[in-house]
């Protein structure tokens, strides 16, 4: 039975080690010039709270994105293809484990022999998901390899590349991928609509849990910052509500162009602080490498300026008890969201799975 899932999957198997090597290779070819790199701007393995290392991971983090991998658009491809291998491998292996058996007829051959269907179904699903699950598994190990602390710093720790294609969830998205692909194929019999299907619900899925619940896996940390000045949000936090929310004492939302107090000319009505990372939310659909900001790796903060309307609308609001409120979620709970995120797409794929066994016996097999 296994020399025969082979038989049939040889060809994606193949496809799958050379594009498995192809990525490996960039990462090896990729890492040394890097290192070597933050080597020249005095990045070390141990991170710092000065504006001068804050500088330097910015420089770091724009080679990443730009020369390391021969540009721009070279990296977003690359992170791109990256992103598509769970959704690819659930269109055109998935999909095709039972739909193509039912769609050319070769299962009531199959399914008529010594071997019971169960047992067949059994060892083929089991075949499949170790080895492409197991090739996952690898390349997430030459990306932690890849991974060098000086990366690490100066990458956005929530952005889309580390959480979503550099971290243990993408092992848990191929594993949902498989599973849909193989269920929806079961359900529709035809392979070119189940591939249709399958991306549209593994999109719809990935999207909702990322903007409706990620955020709010463990109760997020608020804060209520003075307007005038004081830390906004750490470092490497994920920033739920954009920029901060501006609210009064009660905890309402305030506007500040109110006529509270009267804006400089200059400010444009515009004068609300913001949090040194505001380009952390986890928007599926984001493409470049996330900055750090200019308020230093421990946060952005405000304070006086060389303006003296600006210090005194500044002033005015702070008097008021003008608040900017933070929603965030700490760095340190990056790897418990990982084994939150990656359990639910565990246990939507084993529901998916115990419905494709049941579909198969019931409306097929029992026909």
């Amino acid at each position: 039975m296994i020399w025969f899932t082979w038989r049939q999957y040889r060809t994606e198997a193949l496809i799958a080690i050379i594009v498995l090597l192809l990525i490996t290779s960039i990462l090896l070819i990729t890492r040394m010039p890097i290192a070597s790199f933050a080597h020249q701007l005095g990045i070390t393995n141990t991170s710092c709270a000065t504006e001068a290392c804050n500088i330097a991971y910015n420089k770091l983090a724009a080679y990443i994105e730009g020369p390391a991998f021969g540009g721009v658009i070279f990296y977003n491809l690359f992170q791109t293809i990256l992103r598509a291998l769970p959704v690819f491998l659930g269109m055109f292996v998935g999909v095709q484990v039972i739909a193509r058996e039912l769609e050319q007829g070769t299962y009531r051959l199959i399914w008529t022999q010594s071997m019971p269907w169960s047992r067949w179904l059994r060892i083929k699903l089991s075949a499949l998901l170790l080895c492409f699950l197991g090739g996952m598994g690898l390349l997430l190990g030459v990306f932690l390899w890849w991974k060098t602390p000086a990366i690490s710093f100066s990458i956005d720790t929530w952005g889309y590349e580390n959480y979503e294609v550099w971290s243990l969830a993408a092992v848990a998205y191929t594993l949902f991928a498989l599973a849909l692909g193989i269920c929806v194929g079961t359900v529709l019999k035809k392979t070119v609509p189940a591939m249709a299907v399958t991306l549209v619900i593994f999109v719809v899925v990935r999207l909702l849990i990322a903007v409706y619940l990620r955020p709010y896996f463990l109760p997020p940390v608020v804060e209520l910052v003075p307007w005038s000045g004081g830390q906004s949000v750490p470092a490497q936090a994920f920033l739920i509500k954009g920029g901060g929310e501006t609210v009064d004492r009660q905890g309402n939302l305030f506007d500040p162009g109110n006529g509270v107090c009267k804006e400089p000319p200059s400010s444009g009505g515009s004068l609300k602080p913001t949090p040194s990372r505001e380009n952390m939310t986890m928007s599926l659909m984001d493409i470049t490498l996330p900055k750090r900001g200019t308020g230093g790796p421990n946060g952005s903060q405000t304070g006086p300026t060389n303006d003296p309307l600006t210090n005194a609308f500044n002033q005015c609001m702070t008097a008021h008890g003008i608040q900017t409120r933070y929603i965030y979620q700490p760095a340190d709970r990056f790897w418990l969201f990982q084994e939150i995120e990656s359990g639910i797409y565990v246990v939507l794929s084993a529901l998916l799975l115990a419905f494709t066994f049941w579909w198969t016996r019931s409306r097929i097999i029992g026909k």
